[in-house]
């Protein structure tokens, strides 16, 4: 049976790249669900009307929906504690001292 060393520090007590991921995914789950609906909404008024494949048009239409979700909550909900309480996001955490 392979066993698989699973804690959340590298070496150093430096965070790990997956473990500053699921951090930042976890902050960031209620703006998406709030914000993607909209962001979609909004693209496909104007992708629907193309005459691309239907494929081509899905693609679009989820690829630029994901980046504007990224893009506004990395520059307009996080960085802000106004937007953020809004937004259902928590104040940002203070680092703590090792």
């Amino acid at each position: 049976m392979l066993h698989v060393r699973r804690t959340p520090l590298r070496e150093y007590g430096r965070p790990g790249r997956w473990t500053r991921f699921g951090v930042w995914g976890n902050e960031a789950a209620l703006p998406l669900y709030v914000i993607h609906q909209p962001a979609i909404v909004a693209i496909a008024f104007t992708v629907v009307t193309w005459s691309a494949p239907a494929l081509v048009r899905y693609v679009v239409i989820v690829v630029m929906s994901f980046a504007i979700w990224v893009a506004l909550y990395q520059w307009l909900i996080r960085p802000f504690r106004v937007t953020r309480l809004l937004f259902g996001v928590g104040p940002k955490a203070s680092p703590s001292v090792v």
